[in-house]
């Protein structure tokens, strides 16, 4: 027999996982039997909580999710940050063996219906409780396991918090644009508010028939009038591999009143600006972008990926794309910052009806 000084939690967490065993009083009992190791009735006590706390659910994050948590963040050196709304802040939990990250990530990626290990180092997957799993192991993060968990925000707010939020000289502009049924992009840097303020658009656009694209599901508005469409990365073999490309062109046959994109990534926006030009109004997408001119600059580069001229791509882009809504989050608190009308000829009619 030994005494054990150090952290058993990873050793006993292997033991149990390689068994299949339960995190039970009577397993770890085994498991410190097999292990040979002797500790004291309260560390065993502390240890069976540890065990149990990994073996389940978040594991030793659990305690940090709130329901104001949108992201939790493992970095290579076991630190962890939380997002509440306000920005990222370190947590005085701390993840000190690597390996424990590690077990963390690929137990979860497992109740995805994933694979992560060394022949698959890296992980982008939604739980089943929404949440979405992203995690590196080494060797291709070498300071440790990286490990991200975005939490979906289902909260609806109203379209009156939105128009409160945003300087006055918007407001009677951003009104008429949803009145006309605008196809907008809604733009904005991560945790901004963009996909909170889609599902605000949905929800006033009912009950026109909306067919929604997502990699990952997170707009979540169950509505009757709602179609939701996500799309699936390829398996190890490389098959199977269904895109958002593949799923703007299947929506136009579902006939869609509006199309609405969560995030546009790649050349998947040049369909979506192709449909929503044949008559779909009140479509809308998101983009990653730090201004609204920034976000026309973006629409225009991911759509000449397909290598149409950079001419062509701005006419599209404009004619297709009636005005883009541009959100921020200061203090933590979601608004919208700028509205900028495209289109010449809606902006005639914002004007004139």
């Amino acid at each position: 027999m030994i005494q054990a000084d150090a952290d058993l939690a990873h050793p006993v967490i292997e033991y149990l996982t390689e068994k299949a065993l339960p995190p039970t009083e009577n397993s770890v009992e085994l498991a410190l039997h097999d292990l040979r190791c002797l500790i004291d009735a309260s560390a065993r006590a502390e240890l069976l909580g540890r065990v149990r706390a990994a073996l389940s659910g978040y594991g030793l994050l659990t305690p940090l999710i709130t329901e104001n948590t949108t992201d939790l963040l493992i970095n290579g050196c076991g630190a962890v940050w939380r997002d509440q709304g306000a920005g990222l802040e370190l947590c005085d939990l701390r993840f000190t063996d690597p390996a424990e990250t590690r077990q963390l990530a690929v137990r979860l990626a497992v109740s995805a219906g994933r694979r992560l290990d060394e022949a698959q180092p890296y992980v982008d997957a939604q739980l089943p409780d929404g949440v979405r799993l992203h995690a590196v192991l080494h060797p291709i993060s070498a300071g440790g396991p990286v490990v991200s968990l975005r939490f979906p925000r289902t909260t609806i707010l109203p379209l009156g918090y939105w128009v409160d939020s945003m300087p006055r000289e918007f407001r009677s502009t951003f009104e008429k644009l949803v009145a006309h049924r605008a196809t907008m992009v809604i733009s904005g840097a991560t945790g901004s508010g963009k996909t909170t303020l889609v599902r605000s658009l949905m929800v006033e656009v009912a009950p026109r028939r909306i067919v929604v694209i997502e990699d990952t599901a997170e707009l979540g508005v169950a509505q009757p009038h709602v179609v939701a469409l996500q799309g699936r990365l390829a398996s190890a073999e490389g098959r199977g591999l269904i895109t958002a490309r593949d799923l703007v062109r299947q929506s136009l046959r579902m006939r869609p009143d509006s199309i609405v994109i969560g995030e546009v990534r790649g050349v998947e926006v040049l369909d979506w600006l192709l449909a929503v030009t044949s008559g779909h109004a009140g479509s809308l997408t998101t983009v990653h972008a730090h201004s609204s001119s920034h976000a026309l600059e973006r629409l225009e580069l991911l759509a000449a990926l397909s290598g149409l001229s950079t001419d062509f791509v701005r006419t599209l882009v404009i004619q297709s794309v009636d005005a883009i809504v541009h959100c921020t989050n200061t203090d933590g608190r979601r608004r919208i910052d700028d509205v900028h009308v495209l289109n010449q000829n809606f902006d005639r009619r914002l004007h004139h009806g």
